[in-house]
């Protein structure tokens, strides 16, 4: 055994090249620099753009993921089929809520009244009134406009 000693720093060397090798493949995999043959989106941008999909703020997602598409263009396509799955999921989250609202659900808009009377040479007295509402269901969109206006 004269020379076994250089079998074990050969043994050493090998298991050493093999450990660096695959270290470096984890560690360039979880950078997102490839995964399966295409880019990743980074840690940090995934977490803006899932923070921005949870504010509800379309203005926000809009700047997020576009500041997103721009730093990151190597991740365009991931960026983009996370944006199609969120909207796409609001869309069946949508649909589901339509599809269940009872008649009286879901029904906005807005309403105005407003009361004037002047005094002095003549006396005049006035009303107006505005409704505005809409109804939108899965299919189709009601709406409906009165106004009122008298004057005295």
């Amino acid at each position: 055994m004269k020379y076994g000693w250089l079998m074990f720093v050969a043994g050493a060397v090998l298991t050493w090249g093999a450990y660096v090798v695959t270290i470096d493949h984890g560690r360039t995999d979880l950078a997102g620099i490839k995964m399966a043959g295409r880019p990743l989106v980074p840690p940090a941008v995934a977490a803006m753009l899932d923070a921005a999909m949870a504010s509800g703020n379309a203005a926000t997602l809009k700047a997020v993921a576009d500041m997103a598409r721009q730093t990151n263009p190597a991740a365009r396509a991931d960026i983009d089929a996370r944006l199609a799955a969120h909207a796409a999921a609001a869309a069946r989250v949508l649909q589901e809520r339509l599809a269940t609202q009872a008649w009286h659900e879901g029904i906005g808009g807005q309403g105005e009244i407003g009361l004037t009377r002047s005094t002095g040479n003549t006396d005049s007295t006035g009303v107006a009134l505005r409704v505005n509402l809409t109804k939108k269901t899965r299919n189709w969109k009601h709406g409906v406009r009165a106004t009122v206006d008298y004057q005295r």
